[in-house]
């Protein structure tokens, strides 16, 4: 074990790419026959430790218009998948 920064980057850098260049204020329920789930899920989970838990799997989507989004499914409740942003 070894002491950080405040504030200091994980072990895990994100891929460039990898994240939408621009994300909503709010996401928004999709259409479950608007787009195609491209490739496996990405887990996130954050709160954890304040009681504020969040716990949800990210997928890259492609809608019937070939826009690319990135979506999630939070997994403390069934329900849609949510559109978090779009890709350039």
């Amino acid at each position: 074990w070894q002491a950080r920064e405040q504030g200091a980057q994980g072990s895990m850098p994100v891929a460039p790419g990898s994240r939408p260049g621009w994300l909503f204020a709010a996401p928004m329920a999709l259409d479950e026959a608007g787009y195609q789930v491209q490739g496996q899920a990405e887990r996130i989970e954050s709160g954890w430790w304040d009681g504020a838990d969040v716990r949800r799997d990210y997928y890259r989507i492609e809608t019937r218009d070939g826009l690319r989004g990135w979506a999630y499914r939070d997994l403390s409740q069934a329900g849609p998948l949510w559109l978090q942003g779009w890709f350039a």
